[in-house]
């Protein structure tokens, strides 16, 4: 697949490592929902990404779209990455704009949400997650955690495999809030 072909480019697995290569099938392979591919592409725009003579640019936004959509479709490491993006916004917000900023309760709320849904999976991974919830529920007011529960509870799945019912904080940023 296209995403195995990212992954040999991008470590040099049987092949001369080239990450524009890499890079072009993650793409690819993002752009055929391939969910593994979405996640690994959200995670490396969010923080960037560079190598010898290649460099993907940091960008939130890209990152979010792609995070959101894996999630979206119940892969639990796109859920548990997009907690983490979200979990991150908030922790870099200064403690001013903290309380200037609506933004910053809907990005812990977001957090949280994502983080129960991952929770809530058989996998590998559960027991991660469910740390990382109950870690972040710890920081949180109580508004807060039930909004966050409630957000997850409102989550289901369309015939198509996709979660459906809540908006994204994607969905209220390109509605100008």
């Amino acid at each position: 697949s296209q995403y195995n072909l990212a992954r040999a480019h991008k470590e040099g697995i049987f092949v001369n490592q080239n990450l524009k290569t890499a890079f072009d099938y993650y793409h690819k392979a993002a752009e055929q929902k391939h969910l593994r591919a979405m996640t690994d592409l959200g995670v490396h725009y969010f923080t960037g990404f560079k190598g010898g003579d290649f460099e993907l640019a940091r960008d939130e936004i890209r990152a979010l779209a792609l995070l959101e959509s894996a999630a979206n479709y119940g892969d639990v490491l796109g859920q548990g990455s997009l907690a983490a993006v979200y979990e991150k916004l908030w922790t870099w917000r200064t403690d001013e704009a903290r309380k200037t900023l609506a933004v910053s309760n809907r990005e812990t709320v977001m957090a949280l949400k994502w983080w129960i849904l991952a929770a809530r999976q058989e996998s590998p991974f559960q027991a991660s997650m469910m740390e990382s919830r109950d870690e972040l529920r710890g920081k949180l007011p109580p508004e807060e955690i039930a909004t966050g529960r409630l957000l997850a509870d409102q989550w289901k799945k369309n015939d198509k495999g996709m979660f459906q019912g809540a908006r994204t904080l994607s969905d209220e940023i390109a509605d100008g809030m």
